[in-house]
């Protein structure tokens, strides 16, 4: 809540508004956009809530309430779609305004696609739709003008994202131009730096991050939030997301609490599963081996002659290859690594034996193909 409660309109809640600067989805904090995708099946649902107190000139105390209900998908492993569907309510002076307001659809690519990186960067598209609630209730007519609850206008926002994951610590940037089909919302160049600690931890994630709007027109405008955040794992899947934020500039609070709750998951065969967030992106575990070989023989194999019409010799090494490859106390040398040494035909002894001492291999296997039909010789 804020620590100093002064005179003002709902209106200003709505100055330098844009439908598309919205809330992340997917990736992210409170205000700053993560560029690591979910990875496809995977999905994170978002329920955000804060609350606002005012005094309004002519009707007294009131509050202000704002809700946004989301769900982002991986759709691809490296293409996010999210949609964001926003809930407002106002009262003062025993008068009431709620409804929805205008959602916005998201659609985010970024590159690396696989998870567990160190360092990501998306292009990220959003685009508020003008569905919100456009009615007039008592409320507009007994007081000073409301905020309104959807700009009628189509909303665009165009932002680059970038990740960097360290060991216990992770940076967030991000940066955009938004325009809005209103005349009233004036263009926004939004820029946002974010902290996080903890990004594994199975037990929450602490966060700082600071986000500007800027508009420039005749005066420019613009506003500051610096937000400091917790989330807790409260269950599997399930974190509870508290954060406190400070005002600058034109910004029309000193300071405001937001709480919430995020929701991972993912698609599995038997439906779809809710998972910790340390667990989703952790990477798989290394099989164990049932015994550690004592010692490993290095092999390498020279493409045997004959029938090289039909390449019987080499379909015939990669057979004994595939063979092979289970077996820990046994490493194939891979041959096409080295310039200069012979890959096929039959070689001599002393011709194998100059092989193995350039190698440091254990074992040259060479040989020629002595028959074979035109049937087992064909491509498999």
């Amino acid at each position: 809540m804020p620590g100093r409660l002064q005179a003002q309109t709902l209106s200003s809640l709505g100055k330098l508004s844009n439908t598309a600067v919205s809330p992340p989805l997917g990736q992210g904090l409170d205000l700053v956009h993560g560029a690591e995708p979910l990875g496809k099946g995977r999905y994170r649902v978002r329920l955000l809530n804060r609350s606002a107190p005012l005094s309004l000139p002519g009707l007294g105390d009131g509050s202000s309430y704002t809700g946004g209900y989301g769900l982002a998908l991986g759709m691809t492993p490296a293409l996010d779609l999210s949609l964001l569907v926003p809930f407002l309510m106002d009262s003062a002076g025993g008068f009431n305004k709620y409804g929805s307001g205008d959602p916005t659809l998201g659609v985010k690519w970024a590159r690396p696609s696989r998870l567990g990186g160190s360092f990501y960067t998306a292009f990220q598209a959003l685009l508020g739709l003008p569905l919100g609630y456009k009615g007039e209730v008592r409320l507009d007519r007994a007081g000073p003008a409301m905020r309104p609850y959807s700009s009628e206008s189509l909303d665009i926002g165009m932002q680059f994202l970038l990740d960097m994951h360290f060991r216990h610590l992770s940076l967030l940037f991000n940066g955009g131009y938004f325009r809005s089909g209103n005349v009233e919302n004036l263009p926004l160049l939004v820029y946002g730096l974010g902290l996080e600690a903890g990004r594994s931890s199975r037990w929450g994630r602490l966060n700082a991050e600071y986000q500007t709007r800027v508009a420039f027109t005749e005066q420019s405008q613009g506003v500051g939030i610096l937000k400091l955040g917790v989330r807790i794992n409260v269950y599997r899947g399930v974190e509870l997301e508290l954060n406190r934020g400070m005002g600058f500039l034109d910004y029309p609070h000193d300071a405001l609490f937001t709480f919430g709750l995020r929701l991972h998951g993912y698609r599995a065969n038997s439906g779809r599963r809710l998972e910790a967030r340390n667990a989703l992106y952790q990477p798989p575990p290394k099989p164990k081996r049932a015994y550690e070989p004592v010692e490993v023989l290095r092999i390498a194999f020279v493409d045997f002659a004959g029938f090289e019409e039909f390449q019987a010799g080499k379909r015939l090494v990669d057979k004994i290859k595939t063979q092979l490859e289970p077996h820990d106390s046994l490493e194939v040398v891979d041959l096409s690594r080295y310039a200069g040494i012979p890959r096929q035909g039959f070689l001599k002894p002393l011709q194998a034996l100059s092989i193995a001492r350039k190698l440091g291999v254990d074992v040259v296997v060479t040989g020629a193909v002595a028959s074979a039909s035109r049937q087992k010789c064909l491509p498999l």
